[in-house]
């Protein structure tokens, strides 16, 4: 630029700064004209024309430290997300608790599902071996395509006849089988 075209900047305002001088420094690729702009709050800071005029640059960082500020002022989400993460842990610790407190009540409603479901218990342990000795890959989900799945079992009597499920798809497909028993029966 011209030492005649960067004088008509002074005086001018961009946002919060006003161009109260030209400086110019010497890079070994050239030479780069700076506005001496002065804040709205005080503050005189040496600022790139070209970043100036573009709109980069708005303040002399006094914007994003008053954000910062309110945005501290305020509670913010993530407290939130800590005190349900923290509740999680809580809830966790209570079941662990409870576990270790009636291990007997906790081998009884474990023998009785085994005896009420010899089958599904027999299928759930032939998928797991089979996934473990690397027999039967794990697969994406069917319906989304997540990787964590879960092996649904149609039928129990075929234990490697699985449907491959995330957690919420498998969820939902219970939910559906769920409300269709619940229609039939009606």
């Amino acid at each position: 630029m011209r030492a005649n075209s960067v004088t008509r900047f002074i005086g001018q305002t961009f946002h919060r700064l006003m161009v109260v001088g030209i400086t110019y420094r010497q890079y070994p690729t050239g030479r780069i004209a700076y506005a001496m702009c002065r804040c709205q709050c005080g503050t005189e800071k040496a600022i790139s024309l070209s970043a100036l005029r573009g709109g980069d640059i708005k303040s002399c960082g006094c914007k994003e430290r008053e954000r910062i500020s309110v945005a501290r002022s305020q509670p913010p989400k993530k407290r939130q997300r800590k005190r349900e993460w923290v509740w999680t842990i809580e809830k966790a610790e209570y079941k662990r608790r409870w576990a270790m407190e009636n291990k007997e009540l906790r081998k009884q409603i474990w023998n009785r599902s085994i005896k009420k479901y010899p089958n599904r218990r027999r299928a759930r342990y032939l998928l797991q071996q089979a996934v473990k000795s690397g027999l039967m890959p794990r697969l994406p989900c069917e319906q989304c395509g997540a990787a964590e799945t879960h092996g649904h079992h149609d039928d129990y009597s075929q234990p490697l006849n699985v449907r491959w499920l995330c957690l919420r798809c498998h969820a939902a497909h219970h939910r559906q089988m769920k409300k269709a028993a619940v229609t039939s029966v009606a």
